[in-house]
């Protein structure tokens, strides 16, 4: 009995110790859902982040509707991303898609809409795809959507085993050369 009382007590301690942190968090996370084509109706912000140098597998487009109330913002410096308003869908689109091949590797595009709360689309990611035998993974990125007040707030990163890989000089001598 006495073990009950005592987890019992532990476990609510760390709920509410959870519940606590969550609540500071202030904001949500979005999640991205794998679609086959984007709303062609609309107006897009295209943001081309990476692209920086010709072996910079840290490349992704986003597509962020105008028009609803919220606006992506990229967590980095100005020179890692660009921005260009109001294109039509196809335009934006095809802009998006020739970003996302720009690194030799490429395999192929990845479309994923992002939606908010209530489930109305806020905007697109287009990520590369890579061939796995000289990267080592096809989806090399990190990518996470912070909702906080009307803001999308966006960050981008290698994943850590990506990122090791590269540093690591026992990996496979094509993997290596990216970063020469």
């Amino acid at each position: 009995m006495r073990c009950v009382k005592g987890c019992s007590i532990t476990g609510g301690i760390v709920a509410f110790g959870l519940l606590l942190l969550s609540s500071c968090a202030g904001g949500n996370y979005l999640r991205t859902e794998e679609v086959v084509r984007v709303d062609d109706t609309a107006t897009y912000t295209l943001i081309l982040y990476g692209g920086r140098y010709s072996l910079d597998l840290e490349n992704v487009a986003l597509l962020d509707r105008e028009g609803d109330g919220y606006a992506f913002e990229i967590y980095a410096p100005e020179f890692d991303y660009r921005v260009i308003r109001g294109l039509p869908a196809r335009e934006a689109l095809a802009a998006a898609e020739k970003h996302a091949a720009h690194h030799h590797a490429f395999w192929r595009s990845f479309l994923s809409r992002i939606p908010g709360p209530g489930g109305q689309i806020l905007g697109y990611e287009i990520s590369p795809r890579y061939y796995p035998f000289e990267t080592g993974y096809p989806d090399v990125l990190e990518i996470s959507y912070h909702l906080q007040d009307n803001r999308v707030i966006v960050r981008i990163q290698l994943k850590p085993e990506v990122e090791r890989r590269l540093t690591d000089e026992e990996s496979p001598f094509i993997f290596r050369q990216l970063m020469r």
